[in-house]
Parts: structure tokens; C-alpha cells; sequence
């Protein structure tokens, strides 16, 4: 399953083991969400997910992009 952001526009693809964004940057899956690389948390929270670091939720921005 493909994961879209209507904020960004970006649409991540499933891996299996991990979610690659449209630029090729790889999102590893851990437990019940996914870490970037360069170690940041993003859990998955109700419907959608949350960058642990930045606090942006994917209801209002995209959580993985690297702004905050």
C-alpha cells in the first residue's frame, strides 16, 4: 500500500520492510512506524503518522520531510 500526503503531494511506496519516497530516500520499518535515516522516528498515530523529532502529523504537514 502506497501512503499520499496532501500536503507535500509526495506519494511514498510500500516496501514491505521499508517506504521510499519519491527522491529515493529509504524510510526503515520499526515496530509500528518508520525510522529515516538519519534516525528519526516517525510513529504511526491514530489514521496516520507523527515525525517524533519535528511534531508535524501527517493531519497537518508531511512527516517525512526533513522541515520542521
Amino acid at each position: 500500500m502506497n501512503i499520499f500526503n496532501i500536503f507535500s503531494g509526495r506519494t511514498y511506496t510500500d516496501a514491505g520492510s521499508s517506504l521510499i519516497s519519491p527522491d529515493g530516500e529509504v524510510f526503515s520499518k520499526v515496530f509500528n512506524g518508520y525510522l529515516t535515516q538519519d534516525g528519526d522516528l516517525i510513529q504511526k498515530v491514530g489514521n496516520g503518522f507523527m515525525n517524533m523529532t519535528t511534531g508535524v502529523q501527517s493531519q497537518t504537514g508531511d512527516p517525512f520531510e526533513d522541515e520542521e
